[in-house]
């Protein structure tokens, strides 16, 4: 099956349309390049404000359950949860909206980040200096889904896989932190003459 047979795909929307730099009477968060990291993390404090004069359709900010994909190398993709809802979606990005009843986000966010499929999103982008992959690419997606029984238990372990790796970062920062002022403090006290 293709893709667009069991999901919806779009772009974001074009700012230069509805932007206004000032006197905007409704004002929304929006993702930008910087705002999403390599492995698919929102950082909230990255977010541009985007300040428009008309109310934006609901169908440009991200849902839980899109995957957001950013349309030029490396293609970073995320799944949207309650802590990143309601984010405006520029047109550097694309929004996949699956059908929950056939193909499951979760599995599907996994899929799309399978060595693979980035392979093939590389070769199929356009462009001469940054390649940029288009909608109709994901449409025309051959997927074979599996019962939903079987994306559920692919998705969930995925999710446990990413939470996993995501405390492991942390634990790695926080050791550094660690023996950065460890390190700092016997330097410190070595420069008094202290040989505790």
């Amino acid at each position: 099956m293709k893709l667009g047979e069991l999901a919806s795909i779009r772009s974001g929307l074009v700012l230069s349309r509805k932007q206004v730099k000032e006197n905007g009477t409704f004002c929304y968060p929006a993702l930008n390049m910087r705002s999403m990291d390599v492995h698919g993390h929102i950082d909230l404090k990255q977010l541009d404000r985007i300040q428009t004069r008309e109310q934006l359709k609901p169908e440009y900010f991200t849902q839980r359950g899109d995957i957001v994909v950013k349309i030029s190398t490396p293609y970073t993709s995320t799944l949207i949860d309650e802590s990143t809802m309601d984010i405006l979606i520029p047109s550097n990005f694309l929004v996949i909206r699956t059908n929950p009843g056939k193909l499951i986000p979760e599995y599907f966010y996994w899929l799309l980040n399978t060595t693979k499929i980035k392979n093939d999103l590389g070769r199929n982008s356009n462009g001469s200096v940054i390649g940029s992959v288009k909608a109709a690419y994901f449409s025309d997606l051959d997927i074979v889904p599996l019962s939903l029984e079987k994306q559920r238990i692919i998705a969930q372990l995925d999710q446990l896989a990413k939470r996993e790796a995501e405390l492991l970062r942390q634990l790695a920062d926080e050791k550094e932190k660690y023996y950065d002022w460890t390190l700092s403090r016997i330097q410190k006290d070595m420069r008094r003459g202290n040989s505790k």
